[in-house]
């Protein structure tokens, strides 16, 4: 029987702040631009509404060889962490069409400092530019490239896990189902990710307008990253469409109330939750999707990124984070 839970209520205070700045801005929707012109926006609200940077987390970018065509990446390191450090791959969200190393740089940053882990965000190659399946591919190469190229630096890790939001999301769980028989992570980590790109749902319906993310622009997304619509019916575009999630490590999926993703996520958590012993959903009723970017101004979303760094450790078999004495998070 599956647990009943509130949809949808009023939304926080400083979520409700960045809907209200954004319909008074009355800016023309994404679709109705360039995809260039998304990027600049969706890059310029990042650098301004995110996290205050953690700078006790050291930052190197480093671009990996994977398989003939190299990745982007960007190598956190928390200072003060000391003991077992988990490696988590991190794949931005943004679209399949938007985002990159700087839009979630101190969404990253956070995470690194909350899980006391090696994080390795990588700038996979976006649409329309590169199609399907394009970001899959760098996605699968991040997860078989990242731990040796991270050892080949000299830094010692306690396993591998994935998380991604958004887009991001749905990609670390098409690598880790893609992975499955050889270099699958021991943990994921999913915000509010696409299950099925070829179906509709009542949220598509009840989010058509009047929020920075609307079925229309969910919609302008696919039909810039896919090709052709068939292509939905592919897994790897639709992970929700693969036969078996039972080869999955222990998963923390999240979704939230404003969203028209909402019931697409929900639908995916559902099926986790009945096919992968120790996965976890967290609903948010009252966020609204893309605020874990936005922790500047929307104050719950750190405490987000702490519950999923413990998540990730705990199914991880660690304990803990431990710092230098002296410090505190």
């Amino acid at each position: 029987m599956t647990e009943a839970i509130e949809l949808r209520v009023p939304l926080e205070p400083g979520a409700q702040g960045v809907v209200d700045q954004y319909r008074a801005a009355a800016l023309p929707p994404l679709e109705q631009g360039t995809a260039q012109q998304a990027r600049e926006g969706y890059r310029a609200t990042s650098l301004r509404a995110g996290f205050e940077p953690e700078r006790d987390v050291r930052a190197r970018d480093l671009t990996i060889g994977a398989g003939g065509n190299p990745l982007r990446t960007r190598i956190y390191e928390p200072e003060a962490a000391i003991g077992p450090r988990p490696l988590i791959v991190y794949l931005h969200g943004g679209g399949w069409v938007m985002g990159d190393l700087d839009t979630h740089d101190s969404t990253c940053r956070l995470l690194a400092r909350q899980a006391g882990a090696i994080l390795v965000a990588v700038d996979y190659r976006l649409a329309p530019e590169h199609p399907f399946p394009a970001a899959v591919e760098d996605a699968v190469a991040a997860l078989r490239h990242v731990p040796a190229a991270v050892a080949g630096l000299g830094i010692e890790t306690a396993g591998l896990a994935a998380a991604g939001d958004s887009a991001g999301a749905t990609l670390a769980l098409v690598a880790a189902l893609a992975l499955r028989d050889e270099a699958t992570p021991s943990a994921l980590a999913l915000f509010y990710p696409a299950g099925d790109m070829g179906r509709r749902t009542a949220s598509m319906d009840e989010f058509s307008s009047g929020y920075p993310l609307t079925s229309s622009t969910l919609r302008w997304f696919r039909d810039l990253y896919l090709d052709d619509v068939a292509l939905a019916g592919d897994w790897r575009a639709s992970p929700a469409r693969h036969p078996d999630f039972g080869a999955l490590p222990p998963t923390l999926i999240l979704s939230v109330g404003h969203d028209p993703l909402r019931d697409d996520t929900i639908a995916l958590a559902g099926r986790l939750k009945r096919e992968v012993r120790g996965s976890e959903h967290r609903h948010l009723p009252d966020q609204m999707h893309g605020f874990l970017t936005l922790g500047g101004v929307i104050a719950p979303a750190r405490g987000e990124l702490d519950h999923a760094a413990r998540f990730l450790r705990q199914a991880m078999g660690l304990g803990p984070v431990l710092e230098r004495e002296g410090e505190s998070a």
